[in-house]
C-alpha cells in the first residue's frame, strides 16, 4: 500500500472512532456525527482510489535530467509607452442643444407608462372553449 493511501485509512479510522464516541452517547450531537461519518467516507473512498492508481499505474522510470544552469544576466526593464494625444474636431468638441437630438425628450419607459393598456375582451358565447366530455351514461 502507498503512504497516501496508508494515511487517508488512517483518517477514516480515526473518523470512525469519533462515531463510535458519539454514539456511546444517550444523546448523541447528530451534526457532529453526521460530519464525522462524512469526513471517514471521504477518506474511505480517496484511499481506494489511490490504491486503484497504485494498482494500475505503470511503474515509473528515473531518467536523468542533465542541469542547464544559464548565464547570470540582468533584467531590462521594458521602455515606459507614451501615451498619443487625440486629435479632437473642434466642431465635435461643441455640446449640442439637447433639445436637438433624436433622443432628446420622454423616455420609452415614460411613454409607455401614459399608454392605457387595452381590457381583455368578454366573450359571453362558449362557442370558442373546448367542448366537455360527455357524461358516462349507457343510454
Amino acid at each position: 500500500m502507498s503512504d497516501t493511501t496508508t494515511s487517508h485509512l488512517q483518517t477514516a479510522r480515526a473518523a470512525l472512532d469519533r462515531c463510535q464516541d458519539l454514539l456511546a452517547d444517550e444523546s448523541p450531537a447528530w451534526a457532529e456525527l453526521h460530519a464525522a461519518l462524512q469526513s471517514a467516507q471521504r477518506a474511505i473512498a480517496i484511499a481506494e482510489y489511490a490504491s486503484d492508481l497504485a494498482v494500475t499505474a505503470p511503474p515509473v522510470e528515473e531518467v536523468e535530467v542533465e542541469a542547464v544552469v544559464a548565464p547570470a544576466s540582468e533584467p531590462v526593464a521594458p521602455a515606459p509607452l507614451e501615451p498619443t494625444p487625440l486629435e479632437v474636431d473642434a466642431a465635435a468638441a461643441t455640446t449640442e442643444d439637447p433639445a436637438a437630438l433624436p433622443a432628446a425628450g420622454a423616455s420609452l419607459a415614460e411613454r409607455l407608462s401614459e399608454q392605457r393598456l387595452p381590457k381583455p375582451k368578454k366573450n359571453p358565447s362558449n362557442k370558442n372553449q373546448a367542448p366537455l366530455a360527455p357524461p358516462f351514461s349507457r343510454a
